[in-house]
């Protein structure tokens, strides 16, 4: 019934979804600045290798239950 419930039942059921929701709402904020302060836009595809580039660092420096939720290409 609301954001705060929905937030804390997917991560005590889904391991490392709450650090893959935090890092695209990072992306996703970034890519708004830079649209609305810098007239810069990225394209979708640009913008999800980001993100996977950026999962995937965070995977090596450590986050292994981030590392389930990246597609295996």
């Amino acid at each position: 019934t609301s954001v705060e419930g929905w937030w804390t039942k997917m991560s005590s059921q889904s391991k490392g979804l709450d650090s893959m929701t935090m890092l695209m709402s990072w992306e996703i904020w970034n890519e708004k600045n830079a649209r609305i302060f810098r007239g810069h836009s990225t394209l979708p595809t640009f913008m999800l290798a980001k993100i996977k580039l950026n999962d995937a660092n965070w995977v090596t420096a450590g986050a292994k239950r981030l590392g389930s939720w990246m597609s295996r290409e």
